[in-house]
């Protein structure tokens, strides 16, 4: 057996594809970290001019500009409130012109508790015998905006004449404008 003194030269391996994906991926890794990077500092610069921009138009409007664009503004939110309260307004006109219609002719009401918002009415009356007042009863009940109605109270007035307080819910948002 030979025994050698001089070492043989390790043999240079050839690179392989697999350290080559290695040395590639690192690299796009080291790319994507510094283009993120840039980007950042690239927006908040533009975030800066912008803003500046923003300042310096805002500067150059007159003060007559500046004047009539808050006068415009008043007027809009006047606008607004406007348009709100007509949304939300019901009319006790049409109510009582429903209620006209829905009126026997031989009834009479004599008062009237009105709560809109609520939905209801309570309504006292006179009617000359029971017969219309049931007639009454079922005008209401026909009706398809009344949700329910009730006889309250009934009783024989001084004259004969039948005294009723009829109590009727309805949909609220029937009568708004």
């Amino acid at each position: 057996m030979a025994i050698e003194i001089i070492p043989k030269k390790a043999e240079a391996k050839p690179a392989t594809l697999l350290n080559f994906l290695f040395y590639f991926s690192l690299i796009l890794l080291i790319i994507a970290i510094l283009g993120y990077f840039s980007l950042f500092l690239l927006q908040k610069n533009s975030k800066k001019m912008l803003q500046k921009i923003e300042e310096k138009t805002a500067e150059k409007g007159t003060p007559e500009e500046k004047a009539l664009e808050e006068k415009a503004l008043l007027y809009q939110k006047k606008i607004d409130d406007f348009s709100n309260l007509i949304n939300a307004h019901q009319s006790n006109l049409k109510f009582f012109d429903s209620l006209e219609s829905l009126t026997h002719p031989k009834v009479f009401f004599s008062k009237a508790n009105l709560k809109i918002r609520e939905g209801n009415i309570s309504l006292s009356g006179v009617t000359d015998n029971f017969e219309i007042l049931g007639q009454q009863f079922l005008i209401f009940q026909k009706e398809n905006f009344i949700n329910n109605v009730n006889l309250s109270k009934v009783s024989i007035g001084k004259e004969g004449k039948i005294e009723f307080t009829i109590e009727v819910s309805f949909r609220p948002g029937q009568f708004k404008y």
